[in-house]
């Protein structure tokens, strides 16, 4: 629970029970991530982390909407725990656009932050004719240039062979390196070299020896501590058996892989990740950390095939660290738990020997006004999951039945209020303040998803609710849906 912790347990610390982390590998839910039409499905996530911060934010998001062509725009977020995302105050999304460029798809943003000034590239995409790759700069994070093409590859075939390009600067050659994945045949993980990011040399295959029946598809790579390392995005067919595995490198010429895939799936039928991976963000934190924003989808096709009508496309949160063979080992960061065996950590689904398993999954879906300088009760009336009868929608109280370790997470979306406002939100236990869900002050903006996570050690019959203080009136979300939401899973 270091930098990006958003949640301060309490009591439970100082609990009989022995905890400690264990490496739980995947988000057990999604992020909020806001889009600039409303509809909830990204993906192509990149992230800048700033351990200063840059105008007022530690983190930076570069994605795309998707997986429609039309809404396939890059846009940018900032954050300062790299879990609640919001739109920069003053921007409109997107910051590229189609008439901005001669291509009608603009895809795979990168972003990098040079000299105080925050570079995002992406990729333009004209069918079987024409694919660029674009540079757009901006020095506050709302205002940006028109975008400049810096690599052009046009004419018959130019197609899919210059895929999500990553870009990082290597302090030792002194210059900006680009990674991109090309499809022609054989699928290959390509190099390029420039002095000043603009103007780039011929690519270079670079040595990867993937596994039988895995090729590349989208690529993101970090440069630190002299080391390259990169997450790659994989597939077994055409939108099928996508996965994420972790390459490092010396030289960014020779990589070696993992053998099998860093990041794990869902395995239950409503997992927002049970399909696969997409391009997804590998972010360089501190002290040998790392952040992965993940891009999980979970598709209607029996197969698993990502671009299937009716596929949902999410970005989850993940850290992960390098052990002493320089694996990556990826673990959930929010769930400090005894050292049983713990297997994944499902929000849906049955009960099952040695599982996590859901107890309660509430939204609602309608606005509640929130009195200002008092602890405001969230109501979450409109119950999903609730399996053992557990959950009083009409009171919006959880009573387990049985004591134990729980991973709660609560969140609500504001709007309609005039910055500055000040918010904390706390978990209750028997009417007592029990941990800080969250505490923050939104700057600027007019909406604003607030929520954290947090473990509890509850005993059974305990009454679990959340309350809200903002320091001005305010109302709650009544049109996204799930954005207002508490969830909770048993532990130990």
């Amino acid at each position: 629970m270091d930098p990006v912790t958003f949640a301060k347990t309490k009591s439970w610390v100082n609990s009989a029970v022995p905890i400690r982390q264990k490496l739980i590998g995947r988000a057990p839910f999604p992020l909020d991530i806001p889009t600039y039409d409303g509809n909830p499905n990204v993906t192509h996530p990149d992230v800048v982390y700033v351990p200063e911060g840059w105008n007022g934010y530690k983190y930076w998001m570069a994605y795309t909407p998707y997986p429609e062509f039309t809404r396939e725009n890059p846009s940018i977020l900032c954050s300062n725990d790299g879990l609640h995302w919001r739109v920069p105050s003053g921007l409109t999304n997107p910051i590229a656009k189609p008439g901005d460029t001669t291509e009608s798809i603009l895809s795979d943003p990168d972003m990098l932050l040079v000299n105080g000034e925050m570079w995002v590239y992406f990729r333009g995409y004209a069918g079987n004719v024409r694919e660029r790759i674009y540079l757009t700069k901006s020095s506050d994070g709302v205002t940006w240039s028109f975008p400049t093409m810096v690599i052009d590859q046009s004419g018959a075939g130019k197609s899919d062979i210059t895929l999500s390009p990553a870009v990082v600067w290597d302090e030792a050659l002194e210059k900006f390196v680009m990674f991109t994945v090309s499809r022609a045949a054989p699928s290959s993980i390509q190099r390029r070299v420039s002095d000043d990011g603009a103007v780039w040399g011929e690519p270079t295959n670079c040595a990867v020896s993937f596994p039988v029946g895995v090729s590349p598809w989208h690529i993101d790579v970090q440069y630190a501590d002299g080391k390259y390392h990169a997450l790659l995005n994989t597939q077994t067919n055409n939108g099928i058996g996508m996965r994420l595995y972790y390459l490092s490198s010396d030289d960014g010429l020779t990589w070696a892989m993992s053998s099998q895939p860093v990041v794990s799936l869902g395995d239950d039928p409503d997992d927002w990740d049970r399909s696969g991976h997409y391009r997804s963000a590998l972010t360089y934190l501190e002290d040998g950390k790392f952040g992965i924003w993940a891009c999980g989808v979970n598709s209607p096709a029996p197969n698993g095939y990502v671009y299937q009508n009716g596929s949902r496309w999410r970005i989850g949160y993940v850290e992960a660290i390098l052990d002493e063979n320089g694996d990556l080992q990826v673990h959930y960061p929010f769930a400090h738990v005894d050292s049983i065996q713990v297997r994944d950590t499902r929000l849906f689904g049955r009960r099952h020997s040695e599982r996590l398993y859901p107890v309660v999954f509430a939204s609602h879906a309608g606005s509640q006004t929130l009195t200002a300088n008092e602890w405001n009760k969230i109501a979450y009336t409109d119950r999903h999951v609730d399996p053992e009868g557990v959950y009083d929608s009409a009171n919006s109280q959880f009573m387990p039945r049985e004591g134990g370790i729980y991973l709660i997470e609560a969140a609500t979306r504001l709007v309609s209020f005039t910055a500055p406002l000040t918010v904390r939100m706390i978990l209750r236990v028997n009417g007592n303040d029990y941990s800080e869900l969250f505490q923050g002050t939104a700057t600027g903006g007019t909406e604003w998803t607030v929520g954290g996570v947090t473990l509890a050690s509850l005993n059974a019959g305990d009454v679990v609710e959340v309350y809200i203080n903002p320091s001005a009136q305010v109302a709650t979300q009544n049109q996204v849906q799930h954005t207002k939401r508490f969830r909770i899973v048993k532990i130990l």
